[in-house]
C-alpha cells in the first residue's frame, strides 16, 4: 500500500484494536503506509473482498501483524491489529533491510 490510501473506521474496529491489543487507528494506519511493509494476500472477507496479512512498523518503531481487507481500489479497512509475535518480527527486520 505505497502512498496516500484511505482507510475505513467505525467504532466497531477502532474500538477492537484499542481495547483487544492496545493500537490506535494511527499507528495502524503508520504501520500499512510502512514503506517496507511485507504484503500477502490470504483469502476474502465475508462480502468477496480480498483480504491481506501486513506486517508493517509504526514510526515509532512498533511493528504491528494486522489483517487488511481491500474494499476499494486505494481504501482499506484494518480489522485487526496487534503487536507482531517473535517470529513475525524477526521476519519484517530481516526482509526489510
Amino acid at each position: 500500500m505505497k502512498g496516500r490510501n484511505k482507510f475505513e473506521w467505525d467504532e466497531d474496529n477502532e474500538d477492537k484494536l484499542a481495547t483487544k491489543h492496545g493500537v490506535d487507528r494511527y499507528e495502524a494506519e503508520e504501520a500499512a503506509e510502512d514503506p517496507n511493509v511485507f504484503i500477502k494476500r490470504v483469502g476474502k472477507d465475508r462480502y468477496g473482498n480480498p483480504r491481506y496479512i501486513y506486517i508493517g512498523k509504526t514510526l515509532d518503531g512498533r511493528i504491528l501483524y494486522m489483517v487488511v481487507d481491500r474494499k476499494g481500489s486505494r481504501e482499506f479497512r484494518i480489522g485487526s491489529a496487534r503487536d507482531a509475535d517473535f517470529g513475525q518480527k524477526r521476519f519484517y527486520r530481516r526482509n526489510s533491510r
